[in-house]
């Protein structure tokens, strides 16, 4: 129960932070805390909403990018987790 507590706050904060702060701010947020947690996989929805919310849905030439690259930030965590805990 107070894992699942301590996982809605990291969320509250994280979920705060892209709407009211820089994407490099809620990126550098959204990698603190998926080492934190297992299976952070709100960090996808993290770039989704940045993706959505301050860019449109594109950045630059490339459609959701910061989805992908979240989506890659989550797997290269995930191996960095395995190799140190």
């Amino acid at each position: 129960m107070k894992s699942v507590i301590i996982r809605l706050g990291l969320d509250a904060i994280l979920f705060l932070a892209v709407f009211m702060l820089p994407w490099w701010v809620s990126i550098s947020l959204a990698i603190i805390f998926s080492m934190l947690v297992v299976n952070y996989l709100e960090i996808l929805f993290v770039g989704l909403v940045i993706d959505s919310v301050q860019f449109g849905g594109q950045v630059g030439s490339v459609p959701f990018f910061f989805l992908i690259f979240c989506t890659v930030l989550y797997f290269a965590v995930l191996s960095v987790k395995k190799r140190i805990f």
